[in-house]
């Protein structure tokens, strides 16, 4: 989404990751930080953007 936004003529992107996989799913708290951010990552997200 941020890539389409860019490409839309917005700015300023920002991309807040608001919940957790390992939230909702504690079998998943056992694995690495990075390996979780990358394999699941945020169950859910806002992104803002500024129109130039």
């Amino acid at each position: 989404m941020e890539f389409y936004l860019s490409e839309a003529g917005f700015r300023a992107i920002t991309v807040e990751r608001l919940g957790t996989a390992a939230n909702d799913f504690p079998e998943l708290a056992g694995l690495p930080e990075s390996f979780r951010q990358r394999f699941f990552g945020s169950l859910d997200y806002a992104i803002r953007g500024i129109r130039v």
